[in-house]
């Protein structure tokens, strides 16, 4: 069924007492359009009226365009003028007609006025007016196997359509297909994929026992002693030192070391450590050691040390 725009619109807008009737409360049908350019539930905002859209069609039935006293006797305005009587922003343009199918939304009839679709010699991509000249083979997943999406180049379906495997063959990994994106290998729980290969949780490094599979750290790559511990020729040793602030912590290394303190020039001593704990010192002792060749600094570790001054005199050092 093919009508002008204009026509279709200004026949709906009469018909359902939509011309002009400001009296009417906002939102419902023949008022005008709330703030927001909505209507009440089943209703339009078309041209600042609320309009049943779905009467247009009726409408249209009714009245046909070859007899003019029924048009005239429904107030349908003569075609001729019907551009007089819409807005000017819905008015034909160019004499353009406009083809309604039997599901099309009159108001959608009027976007793009003015764009013609460029199409001529393609058979996908964008047609220049907000639409598609059409589409290309999807993606495509079936038992395991996923088939690429053959792709848009310069209006031509080309790139794309091969066929891969979804099976990485590894016992470690849930395989899936998505036609959009393809395959994923998603590593299980309590699992490690480590350089192609599986291990299970807590498995250790063929290369090393200091190294193993801990899954909550890293599935792609070892993790070295837990992350808490340190390796100590070939074995991984937890540090010992709860409750210790000095001494061996059992790996190697110290919990701590006595350190003193400095106050002006004087340095207190620092303690000595006994079974994990710092005891004894305190003594204070100045570092001033009254040579006037020499600059004295006090260290919290090294206790008081002495700088040559450069240049000077041997009798005064």
């Amino acid at each position: 069924m093919r009508h002008v725009v204009g026509l279709i619109l200004t026949v709906g807008l009469v018909a359902v007492g939509c011309t002009g009737n400001d009296s009417k409360s906002a939102g419902i049908e023949g008022g005008p359009c709330y703030p927001n350019n909505s209507c009440n539930f089943g209703l339009t905002c078309v041209s600042q009226l609320c309009v049943n859209l779905a009467s247009l069609e009726d409408v249209l039935a009714d009245v046909p365009a070859t007899n003019d006293a029924a048009r005239d006797s429904a107030g349908v305005p003569d075609l001729a003028q019907t551009d007089d009587l819409l807005p000017s922003d819905l008015q034909e343009k160019d004499g353009v007609d406009v083809d309604i199918g039997e599901d099309a939304d009159p108001v959608d009839t009027f976007v793009d006025i003015g764009c013609t679709p460029q199409c001529a010699g393609k058979v996908c991509g964008s047609d220049g007016c907000g639409g598609s000249c059409g589409t290309c083979q999807a993606g495509l997943c079936s038992g395991g196997w996923w088939t690429q999406p053959i792709r848009c180049v310069s209006g031509q379906c080309g790139e794309g359509g091969a066929s891969v495997s979804c099976d990485d063959g590894k016992a470690c990994t849930t395989d899936t297909c998505d036609p959009a994106n393809g395959c994923t290998n998603t590593v299980q729980a309590n699992k490690c994929l480590i350089d192609g290969q599986c291990y299970g949780e807590g498995q250790t490094s063929p290369d090393s026992a200091c190294m193993s599979c801990m899954s909550g750290k890293s599935t792609s790559s070892w993790t070295l002693c837990g992350s808490v511990g340190v390796c100590v020729q070939g074995s991984c040793c937890t540090p010992a030192c709860a409750g210790k602030e000095c001494g061996d912590d059992g790996c190697g290394g110290v919990c701590g070391t006595c350190k003193g303190s400095c106050l002006g020039s004087m340095w207190i001593q620092a303690g000595t450590c006994v079974s994990g704990q710092c005891e004894g010192g305190g003594a204070s002792v100045s570092c001033d050691d009254g040579k006037a060749c020499t600059t004295d600094v006090c260290d919290p570790v090294e206790g008081c040390v002495h700088r040559l001054v450069a240049g000077c005199a041997r009798a005064d050092r």
